[in-house]
């Protein structure tokens, strides 16, 4: 479980190629998500950022492209931008 006191989400114009991504320091979290998405691909966001720091993957030493690969194969896609 991760806890509301271990993370901030921080809404980003951004690219629409971009969905949203995390950075840590120390242990907190702050997911940046894109603001021009629509509220269901936020949350979709929100969620997969959240199952990062649920399954640790900042500490992973498996390649990047690997542990992207095991979170989006349940991936849905809502990239409708405004």
């Amino acid at each position: 479980m991760v806890y509301e006191f271990e993370y901030r989400i921080i809404y980003v114009d951004m690219p629409c190629s971009i969905k949203a991504y995390m950075s840590e320091i120390d242990g907190f979290y702050n997911i940046f998500v894109n603001s021009r998405l629509n509220c269901e691909q936020n949350e979709f966001s929100i969620r997969h950022e959240l199952e990062h720091i649920q399954q640790k993957d900042f500490y992973k030493e498996e390649p990047v492209d690997s542990i992207e690969k095991a979170r989006h194969s349940k991936r849905l896609v809502f990239a409708n931008c405004i």
